[in-house]
């Protein structure tokens, strides 16, 4: 007995096409090309801070909320990153920064301060060319310095949680006519 190919209708070709382009879109991503993944190497910014000439030349990739951006007068930029642990995807979590964290990143373009302002998330592989030291009160800190490979700048609104946080859309005046029960209210 020969077996016969299954037909399908054109709707169903065209929901399965769509459905295996969905599973597509759904997966998730990483914040830096694989290619600099695979260069880099997984070191601290402790470890670099005490022993940069051990470390020079190296690929990192380090993520944090941006402090500043600074335009440099020959069309650079530097931006100072307050370093904070990297999720699966490459995302910096919110919460604690990591102690003693902060590194400076120099990209060879121009950086809008606007857009990378304060606060915004940021994942960068870049490669490390020095450690800059910066006089304070209590002592002195030493900041190691990326020349930016490739850099991420995360979505404002980030990732929302149906169980937590509220949507960056939501009126807290809106007054929904459905109880908790997901049945409406009876005035």
């Amino acid at each position: 007995m020969k077996a016969r190919p299954i037909a399908l209708s054109r709707k169903m070709e065209t929901n399965l096409l769509l459905l295996t382009f969905l599973m597509f879109c759904g997966c998730a991503h990483y914040a830096i090309s694989e290619n600099l993944r695979e260069k880099a190497v997984s070191i601290g910014l402790q470890e670099v801070s005490q022993n940069p000439e051990a470390y020079r030349g190296k690929i990192v990739i380090w993520g944090g909320e941006i402090m500043d951006t600074l335009p440099q007068k020959d069309k650079t930029t530097l931006m100072e990153v307050l370093q904070k642990t990297l999720d699966s995807r490459g995302e910096p979590e919110s919460g604690e920064e990591i102690p003693g964290g902060r590194f400076m990143v120099l990209t060879d373009k121009y950086l809008d301060p606007y857009i990378y302002k304060p606060g915004r998330k940021v994942t960068v592989a870049g490669e490390i060319v020095e450690v800059r030291t910066e006089s304070k009160d209590a002592g002195s800190d030493r900041i190691p310095v990326l020349s930016a490979k490739e850099i991420n700048l995360w979505s404002i609104f980030g990732a929302y949680s149906f169980y937590g946080e509220r949507p960056p859309w939501y009126d807290p005046n809106y007054h929904s006519p459905w109880g908790p029960t997901g049945r409406p209210y009876r005035y």
